[in-house]
């Protein structure tokens, strides 16, 4: 991922959801994801080989399809999914990064499918 961001480049409005259980009609917790903010983003495809998931060993190594960059904000984590254009996004890591005096977060993610 690029370090160089232009405020300009934010362009798609995404929102960045959490997971709540919530109980249900039978006593069970389902899970359901709740918007927790909107925000301006920079999305670019990471790779050729998009959804590639490589084990090595014994551990799971997952290779995110798309960069992701944001503004600056200290509320987000890897437990927040990101939702654009009904299409939602797991993210796998986080770099926050200074361009100038503007701060941003670039983020992996993996693309999950369509929201149903």
């Amino acid at each position: 991922m690029s370090n160089k961001i232009k405020i300009s480049e934010l362009r798609a409005r995404v929102a960045f959801q959490v997971k709540k259980e919530v109980v249900n009609a039978r006593g069970g917790k389902d899970v359901t994801w709740i918007d927790d903010f909107m925000s301006w983003a920079k999305i670019t495809s990471a790779t050729k080989n998009q959804g590639m998931h490589t084990t090595s060993g014994d551990q799971l190594s997952i290779q995110s399809t798309h960069d992701i960059s944001i503004r600056y904000r200290t509320d987000i984590t890897t437990d927040h999914r990101m939702v654009y254009d009904e299409d939602y996004y797991t993210i796998n890591t986080m770099t926050r990064s200074d361009n100038g005096n503007r701060k941003y977060i670039l983020m992996g993610a993996t693309w999950e499918g369509a929201l149903r």
